[in-house]
């Protein structure tokens, strides 16, 4: 089955930024008083908003935690750390103009940080406000499939022509949920034995580690395997 598009994950699959990002949740929620390392708060919440994150601790402890937690300095501080220490993800920049498809990226977080963080590690130039899509336009995030299903409709190309780069649980449930083909990619640095047994089990139709295996995989699919 060939496809029409590609659609990228940001953080953890073109930016290796989850490590980064759950280590300031992680001192934002010590902070509010439920203290957890950023390696705990990538296992637990990785790959999801951090809306979601809340829901789950006030559920666990019956406490506000969404009332004391500041959204914006959450992300002011994930932007500041972002400028010193970002990377994208290894060889992806190599990659990218490889994979002779349309592009695009449907992420979890917001505009604002996608085009930043695309923008400090060189691959804003393949991204721009016409492909690049978030979960702030959709009423609900990933693991439902909406920002996917916007970003295909946006971009013009069937759920079923479109092929999804994906690292987390939740973005590979709400890419299968859009009725899309997903690669599994576990490169990334927070990604550990246990994730990796979690991705698998959420049934992507493959992994990859290397990001170098991607423009062959891509050759593959298109031609239905």
């Amino acid at each position: 089955m060939p496809f029409d598009l590609l659609i990228w994950d940001c953080d953890g699959c073109l930016v290796d930024s989850e490590v980064l990002a759950c280590a300031v949740a992680a001192q934002c929620l010590t902070a509010i008083g439920y203290p957890l390392t950023g390696q705990e708060y990538v296992n637990r919440f990785a790959g999801q908003t951090i809306a979601a994150t809340l829901a789950v601790l006030e559920a666990e402890t019956g406490k506000p935690f969404a009332d004391r937690f500041s959204l914006d300095s959450f992300r002011q501080q994930v932007l500041a750390l972002f400028e010193t220490s970002l990377k994208p993800t290894p060889y992806v920049a190599e990659v990218l103009p490889l994979l002779a498809l349309p592009m695009c990226v449907a992420s979890g977080s917001s505009l604002t940080r996608n085009a930043r963080a695309l923008a400090l590690t060189g691959l804003g130039g393949y991204f721009d406000k016409d492909n690049l899509f978030s979960a702030e336009q959709v009423a609900r995030s990933k693991p439902a499939p909406d920002v996917f299903l916007f970003a295909a409709e946006q971009m013009k190309a069937a759920p079923e022509k479109c092929l999804v780069i994906e690292d987390s649980v939740t973005g590979i449930t709400a890419a299968k949920a859009a009725g899309m083909r997903v690669l599994a990619y576990l490169g990334g640095s927070h990604v550990s034995e246990m994730w990796r047994q979690r991705v698998a089990a959420a049934q992507p139709d493959a992994l990859f580690d290397d990001m170098r295996a991607l423009p062959e995989m891509v050759l593959h699919y298109k031609k239905g395997g």
